[in-house]
């Protein structure tokens, strides 16, 4: 079997990037021959010194012309008659529309079986924007074999929506997150010099510096947890534009020697498991990587209700604290319990159903292979 992954790129920074080498990953693992497309985005980057995440040894990359999905189109056309994959992934809805129209004029039985994973959250439409919406999916969609969702929320939200499109396969398949790239990070040494040297307790938290995720969060309730004596870090794993802003922050609050900005790191399974908790701080997750690696890592977890990821992956606050969007003082509140140790580590069931194996039984059943 050969499949195809189409994305814009997997070098080291949004959480999609990361699902696509760990889908080739998990495919080439299972035997089947791998092509992963990107555009020049990917190449860019690399010049520019950033790394990608591992692919596959087996794996063939190629590189789209453009930075612009619309404009590879022509591309992807001849790609997909001559690719002779079984299926192509579409990781983004971009791309998804990309492959949609490059098919236009060709039969089904001349193209591979195309699937998209939505990475984006799907909340509920009436009146005009629904029929609008309604048009656009019965184009989009009429050519596709399977389309995925990660949270069950969104799925629950399209198929309600959108129940006519009744050939598509459609159901919800989690990102992969546990694989053995993970378990090899997680046995190495942290390299931060606050989780080497642990002074008094000290949490993780990670993502890109930009506002969606909502650090400032962290750092204001930082200020109340500090305020009422209580001896805690933070260590922000990222990097972003909004970096400069919280050192003001931190510098006017005099947070130095309880927030440090530990930048990007390739090993942050390592950081998290040598740390006392984990904190997701963002405002919208579709579903959350870093906190299911909070889980497995064997450290109790805080996170936002952000839609709609996190409520899943925690069990509606079984598996972790669960606190509202924005709200300082509770997140200051869960960091307190948590330093109190009321905040209790996950058993092993939180994270078991994102082991690699696990969500590649999804991805089977979602391609009609599980029988």
């Amino acid at each position: 079997m050969k499949l195809t992954i189409v994305g814009q790129d997997f070098a080291a920074g949004q959480g999609v990037d990361y699902v696509t080498a760990i889908t080739a990953r998990m495919f080439a693992r299972i035997g089947w021959d791998v092509d992963v497309v990107v555009s020049q985005v990917h190449a860019d980057y690399l010049k520019e010194g950033k790394k990608a995440f591992e692919l596959p040894v087996t794996a063939k990359l190629i590189y789209m012309p453009s930075r612009r999905s619309r404009y590879n189109v022509l591309f992807l056309r001849k790609y997909l008659r001559k690719c002779k994959s079984d299926y192509v992934i579409a990781e983004s809805v971009q791309y998804a529309w990309c492959i949609r129209l490059a098919a236009i004029g060709t039969r089904k039985t001349k193209i591979p079986k195309l699937v998209e994973v939505n990475h984006n959250n799907v909340y509920l439409l009436k009146g005009v924007r629904l029929l609008i919406m309604r048009l656009k999916y019965w184009f989009l969609y009429s050519k596709f074999h399977s389309l995925f969702f990660v949270n069950a929320k969104s799925a629950e939200n399209f198929k309600a929506m959108f129940g006519f499109l009744n050939k598509l396969r459609l159901m919800s398949v989690n990102n992969p997150c546990l694989d053995d790239v993970f378990k090899t990070k997680f046995a190495h040494a942290p390299r931060h010099p606050w989780l080497i040297d642990k002074k008094c307790m000290t949490f993780v938290s990670a993502g890109a510096y930009q506002p969606y995720k909502c650090h400032m969060l962290i750092l204001k309730a930082l200020c109340k947890v500090r305020d009422l004596g209580c001896q805690v870090r933070v260590i922000i794993f990222g990097r972003g534009p909004l970096e400069p802003e919280y050192r003001r922050f931190i510098a006017e609050n005099h947070l130095d020697e309880y927030v440090s900005l530990g930048g990007f790191t390739n090993q942050l399974p390592a950081e998290i498991r040598a740390s006392d908790g984990f904190i997701l701080s963002t405002n919208v997750e579709t579903f959350g990587i870093v906190l299911v690696e909070g889980l497995a890592c064997g450290v109790p977890c805080i996170s936002t209700d952000a839609p709609f990821g996190p409520r899943e992956i925690l069990a509606d606050g079984k598996y972790g604290r669960i606190v509202p969007v924005n709200d300082v003082d509770a997140m200051a509140k869960a960091l307190i319990d948590c330093i109190e140790g009321n905040v209790p580590v996950a058993p092993s069931n939180a994270w078991e159903r994102y082991t690699e194996d696990a969500i590649m039984h999804r991805y089977l059943k979602g391609l009609g292979l599980d029988a």
